[in-house]
């Protein structure tokens, strides 16, 4: 099946409004454009949620995106950890400043407050989608 970038937002957003996290939706939607589901991986990235842990960290579509890059690449990690790199690098230098998720979103997530307001913020996929 050919995926348009209009089929691919409509995803995001139903991942999003699922409950899904940020990692989680991108690698959902790598998988939907591969053909393929696997849930243990699916959980495995729930962790990253709101920058690894609530922390502010590392920028979940980062994330997805390299754990998407390690399913559908089927190399060694001489041919693999420069796409990664790659990601990273134009996602810091061309869509974003940082790769941190509390820069990104101007929230401190180990504020319970701000986090809760996040969460429940129509926000949160304003600002995110684009990045997935």
């Amino acid at each position: 099946m050919d995926f348009t970038q209009s089929d691919v937002t409509r995803l995001i957003n139903v991942y999003a409004l699922q409950g899904y996290q940020c990692s989680q939706i991108v690698l959902h939607v790598a998988q939907d454009l591969l053909g393929g589901k696997n849930p243990s991986v699916m959980r495995a990235m729930r962790g990253f949620g709101e920058g690894i842990g609530g922390a502010g960290s590392l920028c979940g579509a980062i994330a997805g995106g390299t754990a998407a890059l390690s399913l559908v690449e089927n190399c060694d990690d001489a041919d693999l950890f420069p796409r990664c790199a790659e990601l990273y690098q134009r996602f810091t230098s061309e869509i974003e400043r940082s790769a941190m998720c509390s820069d990104i979103t101007g929230i401190d997530f180990t504020d319970p407050e701000q986090a809760e307001w996040y969460r429940e913020s129509p926000q949160k996929l304003a600002r995110c989608e684009r990045l997935m």
